[in-house]
This record gives C-alpha cells, structure tokens and sequence, in this order.
C-alpha cells in the first residue's frame, strides 16, 4: 500500500552544492516520490537545477513530502543523512502521515 507522509524541516544552516547533489542522487535512487514544498513553490528533487534554484530563493524552512513504500523508513534515512553529513539537529519536525 501507498503512503503519504511529509516533515517540516528547518535548517541551521545553508546547504551546499555538494550536499544539493547528494540529496539529488538520493531522490533519483528512490522508487517512490519525493517533493520539497517551501511557500508557494514546489520541486521535484530529481530535477538538480529546480533543487539547486529553490534553495537559492528558501534556504532555512522546507516541507518534503514522501510518496511511496516504507516512508517513514525513507524519512529517517533523510534526516539521519542530514545529521550525519553536517552535524545539525533537524529542529520543528512534524510528522502528518496518510494511507491511500
């Protein structure tokens, strides 16, 4: 079955292309979707240019949603990637999961 599920994520600090990349190669790799919403702007991180433009313009607060199997287990992957690459803590994460 297919899950829904997205985390409010806030930053400390910006994100570098290297890391951009990284998450790019990550969102290529997973067999579900993934989407970064921040105001009225949504991307797909798949496509490198949209992610490396949406983070010139929101660079601290972003919502990701993951669309997919075992998606909690894909956000736990994403945010222990984040924490282990840069050492920050991932503050105001909220969690609002749906089956469909």
């Amino acid at each position: 079955m297919k899950e829904i599920l997205s985390a409010n994520i806030k930053f400390n600090r910006e994100l570098s292309l290297f890391d951009l990349f990284t998450f790019h190669q990550f969102a290529q790799s997973y067999a579900g979707s993934l989407f970064i919403l921040s105001g009225d702007n949504l991307i797909h991180p798949k496509h490198f240019t949209q992610l490396v433009s949406f983070f010139l313009l929101n660079k601290r607060e972003l919502t990701i949603v993951i669309e997919g199997h075992q998606v909690h287990q894909t956000l736990q992957h994403i945010q222990a990637w984040f924490r282990h690459l840069h050492n920050r803590l991932l503050s105001k994460s909220s969690l609002k999961y749906l089956s469909i």
